[in-house]
């Protein structure tokens, strides 16, 4: 059995469209893998504001961060607009090396940041009632300005951006989308459940029986992996035959009785052996 993911995808959909609808664009632009000159650039409106100093930025503000990984340097800032900036670290998947964060504190020279939850279109990561919250499964970063390596995009005030999200003409569908894509994970996550004790029940014969033959020859003849689950007969004895001839001879030498031998052959049979 399975269940429609349809409110989830709607509601990530709606998270990443409103939100990064937030900053500017030009759609006459050429596509960012084809921009090679400085003409392809976008208008400065479109652009980030960079920071380059701390004056530049206040604590609850957001900033973009690109850290060069290349040996050559790319204008990560001048050559995209600011939706596609802020969008890059949810287009590019794992990379890393673009992520919004927030500011915490800022020194003379230095900002300290947390990176923060964007919507990346998985409806877990859309609760953008909450855009801007710190992930607490990263630590602080304290970083020096003007290093040649990084370019810090502004993105703004924590406060002013929930407001405008708040603003959105879709704002309001967002949130009927949210609700119901909550029931319907916790209404899929039932149907898991359900699936999974039932799948468990199917298999409990072939995981009784790998239990017995693994107490009775005082060793681990079969194994039991989850969280897929069923018995794997460990290598050495997964040849045809050769359980089988291995239960004989613990027979023959007394270790297994012959009632628990004649048992032992039952289940080897249950586990399709």
């Amino acid at each position: 059995m399975t269940v429609s993911n349809s409110a989830r995808k709607q509601a990530g959909q709606l998270a990443t469209k409103i939100v990064y609808g937030l900053w500017p664009h030009a759609d006459d632009l050429k596509p960012t893998w084809a921009r090679r000159h400085p003409d392809d650039r976008p208008l400065q409106k479109d652009r980030l504001a960079p920071v380059t100093s701390t004056s530049d930025v206040q604590v609850d503000d957001l900033v973009l961060i690109y850290d060069e990984t290349s040996r050559t340097l790319f204008d990560f800032l001048g050559m995209r607009t600011a939706r596609e900036a802020a969008s890059a670290a949810v287009e590019w998947g794992t990379m890393t090396n673009v992520v919004i964060a927030r500011v915490t504190s800022t020194t003379a020279r230095t900002l300290t940041v947390v990176e923060c939850f964007a919507p990346t279109g998985f409806w877990k990561s859309c609760n953008i009632s909450r855009f801007g919250t710190v992930r607490k499964d990263v630590a602080a970063r304290t970083l020096r300005l003007n290093t040649g390596r990084r370019q810090i995009g502004h993105l703004g005030a924590v406060s002013e951006l929930r407001e405008r999200i708040a603003q959105h003409s879709q704002y309001e569908q967002w949130k009927a989308a949210y609700a119901a894509a909550q029931v319907e994970a916790q209404e899929a996550e039932s149907v898991r459940q359900r699936e999974w004790e039932d799948r468990r029940e199917r298999q409990r014969p072939q995981r009784e029986a790998a239990r017995f033959l693994n107490e009775a020859a005082g060793k681990e003849l079969v194994g039991w992996y989850e969280p897929f689950g069923g018995p794997k007969v460990n290598d050495w004895f997964s040849e045809p035959g050769r359980l089988r001839t291995y239960l004989a001879g613990l027979n023959a030498v007394g270790t297994i009785g012959d009632d628990a031998y004649a048992v032992a052959l039952l289940h080897v049979e249950v586990i399709g052996h």
